[in-house]
């Protein structure tokens, strides 16, 4: 059984994972031996693994069903700042790649 302990850890893992993701979309430090890099390819599949850190986040969420008030609140804010993340990674990576936006919106 899911505890809400379990969510938060989840969660955690998910926000954690997707600013890597940010962040790394964003970088311009490549290493010299990885010139075969092409950075906006880069930002496309870390585009895409956020948003797949969510959905896990997403679908594990379900798994937990609660009836005490804090806790579903607790639980909407982090669906919001999860939202939130998704939203604001795109703006970014849409402003250095405004190739983009059109295959990632």
């Amino acid at each position: 059984m899911t505890t809400f302990e379990d969510v938060e850890r989840k969660y955690c893992w998910a926000v954690e994972h997707m600013d890597f993701c940010t962040n790394a979309a964003l970088n311009d430090n490549f290493s010299s031996h990885a010139t075969w890099i092409h950075p906006p390819t880069l930002a496309r599949w870390l585009h895409g693994s956020i948003d797949e850190f969510a959905q896990e986040f997403y679908r594990y969420r379900r798994t937990f069903e609660t009836e005490i008030p804090a806790q579903s609140e607790r639980i909407g804010k982090q669906y919001n700042d999860i939202d939130f993340i998704i939203w604001q990674s795109g703006d970014r990576i849409f402003a250095k790649y405004p190739e983009l936006r059109g295959e990632l919106a």
